[in-house]
């Protein structure tokens, strides 16, 4: 027996799983008025299950990964064939909550898909012919040489700017660094990271170059201990001198396991000091560029906090590098560091041994703190919105009371702090035209939302569907943050839900907050967003399995599993992810109009209906419920309706031209026939 909740609605019929959904299926199809859909779940997507047995009845409630909970009861009756309820939660623990990441179901889908062989073979055709037009996107859709040559950063400039910050002996010395191990328990990992390596140098120019500066680098660390000989001349000296380069120092994840092998950085700081920066910066994550606009020097960077502890510790180095970005922003000395976390947090922070910067060693920086709450506290708003949406009638809370109940949960003020964070910082970078270096505790969290929606706010390219895919693949799946962790796959809440938290979740959410507030400015819509959530906890695809690119490496996810990007660009519904408004070339007149500056009053903010109440009780005891918008359904019909006729309306203007046209031509040909028989008569 299905149970909504509070015992709203009670229908029988089967429990159905498979090793991809547990779905029921009620015997009268006309019981569940909103559709079998809304008790259709993903294993994967199930956190905890929890049993009650009372009156010879077994209750089994599921609670999903964004905590809606789903209930089952099984009669305990002799003369009904059933299989007992103790069958069916051993089952239901042993699929959902596998020892082993292979025993996810994006592995096994990806053995039986069809589209496997089709995929591979037009690969290859790509590589041939390599048109934009017909490209595929897939595991490869990022590459962060393309991307960051798109922002102006040139390949030639490893070359020129990196072994310019060497010492000449060193450039040219023939020694090889000291190969370094991916895992020290892990000696197969090691040997196939070194052959991606290898494959990976053979084809990019950029891994060529970085490869090459590697092998010719030879530190002498007694010689650049000394920094005032060391050091590269300021970037003020070279007016002409490229102001940021690739480096390769993180080559096999040498100095931090939670980024990408290439990494860009100021052309005056070198890599020895970058090796210096990863050891005072919280695990290894250095500042390094996330975002520059194409012809200017104002960037964005990103990091994870100093670890200046109570001694008020001091690294030569990491100073150094913030006074180097400060620096390759020509016009501008200043850097304005962004610390997502509220100050008492910072302040706790520094007991434990890390903390924030301090103004009396880092010359020209403004700290400003943004106000974000934790994890935890997220995990707890999500919760209690979860608990409000899903409340029956009997819940005892009235519908009169919605609005005070909402704001109780403080998710839309969560929502209302990162879109506050994101303006400052795109009002920092676009009208003051300072840099930017944003980082919270670790910097895989709120750096990564607001990182990306400053560079969704600045950059129109972000706003199309593949700029989209291309900002999640580089500032949340290449710089580590943890999806396996924070989404809880493969993980019993009832165990461990500590480091669960809905973090891209709320980011999603900020972005459908822009949609609302710019309609013309994207590409995509919110059914967009929704389908990417919904796969973030399905397991159906490995895009977002794993914390890192290291573990995902590991694992083989680009050989053993299909892509997410995959299925959104071919899917039989594909079309309706894009948005009908979208007017691409009303943005381009000026650079000025690129810019989007989020509104975040919460008068103007909107609840998003369609993700947080489309399997809620009204939704399942009722085929159309009042708040379903189906204005804006309507309204898009007769766009689109509207858009058609105009279109046809401009190919007979077109093709009137054309007539008229040949019309005239004609009667000038038998107006010369008429002048030449004139002439002989």
């Amino acid at each position: 027996i299905y149970v909504a909740s509070n015992d709203s609605l009670c229908v029988e019929g089967e429990l159905c799983l498979t090793n991809f959904l547990l779905y029921f299926v009620p015997h009268n199809a006309t019981d569940i008025a909103g559709g079998i859909k809304h008790v259709m779940l993903p294993i994967a997507c199930i956190a905890k299950i929890d049993t009650n047995v009372r009156n010879n009845v077994t209750e089994i409630v599921l609670t999903d990964r964004i905590y809606r909970c789903v209930k089952f009861r099984f009669q305990s009756d002799k003369q009904v064939n059933y299989i007992s309820s103790d069958k069916v939660l051993q089952m239901l623990r042993a699929v959902c909550f596998p020892t082993r990441m292979i025993d996810l179901f994006a592995f096994e889908y990806f053995k039986n898909h069809p589209c496997r062989q089709q995929q591979q073979q037009q690969q290859q055709q790509q590589q041939q012919h390599d048109d934009d037009d017909d490209e595929i996107w897939d595991w490869n859709i990022y590459d962060a040489e393309k991307e960051f040559h798109r922002m102006g950063i040139r390949v030639e400039h490893v070359l020129n700017a990196s072994s310019s910050s060497l010492p000449e002996a060193e450039v040219n010395g023939k020694d090889a660094p000291p190969a370094t191990a991916d895992d020290g328990n892990d000696k197969d990992t090691t040997n196939q990271n070194r052959n991606q390596n290898q494959s990976h140098t053979s084809h990019s120019p950029l891994l060529m170059a970085a490869a090459a500066i590697a092998a010719k680098s030879t530190f002498n660390m007694q010689r650049h201990r000394q920094y005032t000989a060391t050091r590269m001349p300021t970037l003020s000296d070279k007016p002409n001198f490229p102001r940021y380069r690739f480096t390769f120092v993180n080559r096999g994840f040498a100095i931090c396991a939670s980024y990408p092998e290439v990494l860009v950085v100021p052309s005056s700081i070198t890599d020895w000091e970058l090796q210096q920066v990863a050891r005072f910066r919280r695990l290894g994550r250095i500042p390094v560029l996330t975002w520059k606009r194409r012809g200017s020097n104002v960037a964005l960077f990103r990091c994870s906090q100093p670890q200046v502890g109570m001694a008020s510790n001091r690294s030569r180095a990491d100073e150094h590098l913030i006074q180097s970005i400060a620096e390759a922003n020509i016009g501008s000395s200043v850097l304005y560091i962004m610390d997502a976390r509220p100050k008492l947090n910072a302040r706790v922070n520094k007991m434990k041994g890390a903390g924030f910067e301090n103004a009396n060693f880092y010359k020209n920086i403004r700290l400003e703190f943004l106000n974000i709450d934790n994890i935890h506290i997220m995990r707890r708003s999500r919760k209690a919105l979860s608990a409000l949406v899903h409340a029956g009638p009997g819940s005892g809370k009235k519908d009169k009371e919605w609005l005070q109940l909402l704001a109780s949960t403080e998710w839309m003020s969560h929502i209302r702090e990162l879109l506050k964070g994101a303006h400052c910082m795109v009002r920092v970078l676009t009208q003051q035209q300072q840099s930017v270096l944003c980082h919270c505790s670790d910097g895989w969290d709120r750096t990564s939302q607001l990182c990306c929606l400053t560079q969704i706010c600045c950059d129109a390219y972000y706003r199309s569907m593949k700029g989209f895919i291309v900002l999640i693949c580089k500032d949340w799946l290449s710089f580590g943050h943890q999806f396996e962790k924070r989404c809880g796959h493969r993980k019993d809440d009832a165990v461990e839900e500590d480091e669960r938290s809905p973090v891209f979740e709320q980011f999603i959410e900020c972005v459908y907050q822009l949609l609302q507030q710019y309609p013309l400015c994207f590409e995509f819509n919110e059914q967009f967003l929704i389908c990417i959530l919904d796969h973030v906890y399905s397991c159906k695809y490995g895009t977002f399995l794993c914390d890192t690119l290291k573990q995902r490496r590991r694992y083989k996810l680009q050989q053993r599993t299909l892509s997410l990007w995959t299925h959104l660009q071919n899917c039989t519904h594909s079309k309706q992810f894009v948005n009908c408004y979208y007017t691409p070339r009303s943005c381009r007149h000026t650079q000025q109009k690129q810019i989007l500056m989020p509104k975040y009053s919460l008068k103007v903010l909107k609840f998003w209906n369609a993700w947080h109440l489309r399997s809620c009780v009204e939704h399942i005891t009722k085929a159309t419920p009042m708040y379903v918008d189906d204005g804006a359904v309507q309204i898009q019909r007769l766009f689109m309706n509207l858009k058609q006729e105009n279109e046809q309306l401009k190919q007979q203007i077109t093709d009137s031209k054309n007539d008229n046209r040949t019309r005239k031509k004609t009667i000038v040909r038998v107006y010369a026939d008429q002048n030449i028989d004139e002439q002989f008569d």
